[in-house]
């Protein structure tokens, strides 16, 4: 949960943690935390701003 809260990419999670199967990671490892939907509103905000 912490690589995915810091945006680092699923396939490189996947490989760190010696997955062979994306869904794998994906179902276990991807969450939608609080940040995360922060982090999502925050990218949008500057979208607009730019």
């Amino acid at each position: 949960m912490i690589l995915a809260e810091g945006g680092v990419n699923p396939k490189t999670v996947m490989k760190r943690l010696g997955h062979k199967d994306i869904k794998t990671t994906l179902q276990t490892y991807t969450f939608n935390t609080e940040t995360m939907q922060q982090k999502a509103v925050d990218v949008f905000e500057q979208s607009l701003q730019a």
